[in-house]
């Protein structure tokens, strides 16, 4: 028997990877860091998440020129900020991440002088009943971009041809009434129900957003 097999982070993850409906999804490796923010390594998704291990996950709100917001529905019924993932460690940056997803999820291609930062914050958790082993330890890093009126008009065909077509069933558009609404009764992701609040006050001071 070698040292390898007896690796308890290896053992720690196969077995946690093991319990998990996505193996691919539970084995992405993620840029873990320190309470000061120093960069600490990577380790694999499952173990960020049983161990409380901080990573950063980036999401990004879209709008258009009429105020309403791009939301996706993903499995389960629920809606979501139209983009979001985590950054991983082939990511050099979180706004390469965020380009990488958008990317990926909604299949649009754009540049970061296009991105504007909206805030970020600390998400703690480890108490959802649909997740009991789950402990997340996140910092969230959250954008805005604006699609122009043919990008909207493209977008059902990028998003069709989109390569991450697992997680998302559909994308529609939503004024901030109609995601309040949603996250009131239950049908918000966390990543929504828990940013929605510092995108409308930051889209209430910015010129040109209308949230």
């Amino acid at each position: 028997m070698t040292n390898e097999l007896l690796d308890p982070i290896k053992i720690a993850t196969i077995v946690a990877a093991k319990e998990c409906e996505s193996v691919d999804s539970s084995l992405e490796l993620l840029c873990v860091f320190g309470e000061d923010g120093e960069g600490l390594g990577l380790a694999p998704r499952i173990l960020c998440h049983r161990l409380g291990l901080i990573h950063k996950s980036v999401f990004c709100f879209i709008g258009n020129s009429e105020g309403h917001l791009l939301l996706q529905t993903r499995k389960g019924g629920r809606l979501d900020v139209a983009v979001g993932g985590h950054l991983c460690g082939d990511d050099s940056s979180a706004e390469d991440a965020i380009i990488r997803e958008i990317s990926e999820e909604i299949g649009l291609e754009v540049n970061a002088d296009r991105l504007r930062i909206i805030s970020s914050y600390r998400k703690n958790g480890g108490d959802r009943l649909s997740k009991p082993r789950e402990i997340n330890n996140e910092l969230r890093i959250l954008y805005y971009i604006e699609l122009s009126d043919s990008e909207c008009q493209a977008l059902a065909g990028k998003f069709n041809g989109r390569r991450d077509k697992d997680a998302i069933l559909s994308i529609e558009w939503f004024d901030a009434h109609d995601v309040l609404a949603a996250c009131d009764a239950g049908r918000a992701a966390d990543g929504l129900s828990a940013s929605i609040p510092h995108y409308l006050l930051w889209s209430r001071i910015q010129p040109g957003v209308r949230g």
